[in-house]
């Protein structure tokens, strides 16, 4: 198991399925243990930015398209983490 996989296996147990239950599991734990807002940024390339994380695009052109879209070296504001239900999205 990597890291990830431990921290959910930690909370989960055993019965660790993605099911809407479990989520709303995580759900709670998690926001018992962050404490909001805090500063986030992501660990995987949007789906744009793959030809120029991969190789083989200009790079100019990359740090161009980051000023008008989000990147995943960009640092985010999490302000809140919705139930999984929720029908609520929060640009």
């Amino acid at each position: 198991m990597d890291k990830s996989e431990q921290r959910i296996h930690a909370v989960l147990g055993d019965d660790n399925e993605r099911t809407p239950k479990n989520a709303r599991r995580y759900l709670v734990h998690l926001k018992k243990h962050l404490s909001l807002p805090l500063r986030v940024t992501g660990i995987e390339d949007f789906p744009w930015e793959e030809p120029y994380v991969l190789g083989g695009r200009d790079r100019n052109e990359y740090e161009e398209m980051k000023k008008t879209n989000p990147s995943y070296t960009d640092k985010f504001d999490l302000i809140d983490i919705l139930d999984p239900e929720s029908d609520d999205l929060i640009a």
